[in-house]
């Protein structure tokens, strides 16, 4: 029996798709490995002794890379998967391969995080940062290759970036509680930082003094970004404090449902006695009681935009011959979603 392109990639410990790939001339293959499918290949008379894959066109290679903390989990798989698409469907509309790769940086050095970057050839670099704290943007310069970042808002760091209006975002919370008559507001934080949930939480701070409130820190609540921990933490608080705040704002929609079943378990109706916001506008909206309102980000505009701002450099680069310093930032804007979590005060 003919041998299958399974067979073979078995025996390579290879994935099917690559054994494809490797056969067909495609990108995405070292030369190292497709010289070992085609090895292998003529060994088990899968293929001829002198045959030749078809001529490879070479394209131009924009490397997607994930940064990742893989000990808070799959925190955010729907906006990341949304993300990537937008961003390698621009790339491929505009001639270039786009190679994804996922980066373990828990343990890195900043030395090391530059070198992978400095280490990855072709022509530039989307970074998907929504994990990345300031710290982590820190170590990402300098390095000489082009990058945008795609889900962070640095602020004071050299770098191109395309994400949400975190700030507006929170606005838009904050102020549809004060509409709701709300006046002593509290925020479920993540205890683990980002870039992009520090941005939310001073955007909380400044839509309070927008509606003539004052920040109060003992409503500000640290959860850890996991739902059975999260609930664990809330009902730490709940248990503890004496001051409970009529309303919850959420860095995260995983915040705000864990805080839910928290406020459930301690004999707490939402939104009656607790009206709560999230953030995101993700599946989890709607696993509460009370299906969840929240603020709704557009992951796919920013992948794309993130996309475009780094093509557009490089035609830049390459019609100068020296690369630009001015930096741009893309804030993609939100909208709140309403929907049964808050309710008039006076009706509570």
């Amino acid at each position: 029996m003919k041998p299958t392109i399974k067979d073979i990639a078995e025996r390579l410990g290879l994935s099917p798709a690559t054994v494809c790939n490797a056969l067909g001339g495609k990108d995405g293959v070292n030369e190292q490995t497709r010289q070992e499918v085609l090895r292998t290949a003529a060994e088990m008379g899968y293929i001829q002794d002198g045959f030749s894959p078809p001529e490879r066109i070479e394209r131009a290679i924009i490397h997607v890379i994930v940064a990742r903390k893989p000990s808070l989990g799959e925190v955010y798989p729907r906006r990341c998967s949304a993300l990537l698409e937008a961003a390698e469907s621009a790339c491929t509309a505009q001639g270039f391969a786009v190679q994804i790769s996922y980066l373990d940086i828990t343990a890195m050095s900043a030395e090391d995080i530059r070198r992978r970057l400095r280490g990855c050839r072709g022509e530039g670099i989307l970074l998907v940062a929504t994990e990345l704290d300031d710290i982590d943007l820190a170590s990402l310069s300098p390095i000489e290759v082009p990058l945008v970042l795609l889900d962070a808002n640095p602020g004071t760091y050299p770098f191109d970036t395309a994400a949400s209006n975190d700030m507006q975002g929170m606005g838009q919370a904050v102020s549809h509680l004060c509409e709701m008559g709300h006046t002593h507001i509290g925020l479920l934080y993540s205890s683990v930082p980002s870039c992009s949930l520090r941005r939310r939480r001073e955007g909380y701070r400044n839509a309070l003094y927008a509606n003539g409130l004052s920040p109060d820190t003992s409503l500000e609540i640290a959860l850890y970004p996991e739902i059975s921990r999260a609930v664990e933490d809330m009902g730490r608080f709940l248990k503890n404090t004496s001051s409970l705040p009529t309303a919850l704002v959420a860095d995260s929609d995983i915040l705000a449902v864990s805080a839910m079943r928290a406020a459930a378990l301690h004999g707490l109706r939402v939104p009656q006695e607790l009206s709560v916001v999230g953030f995101g506008d993700t599946p989890y909206c709607l696993l509460a009681n009370a299906a969840l309102t929240s603020v709704r980000e557009d992951a796919a505009q920013i992948g794309a935009a993130g996309a475009q701002m780094l093509l557009s450099r490089l035609k830049s680069h390459r019609r100068r011959g020296v690369a630009d310093h001015a930096c741009l930032t893309l804030l993609s804007g939100t909208c709140l979603i309403l929907r049964e979590s808050v309710c008039k005060q006076q009706e509570c």
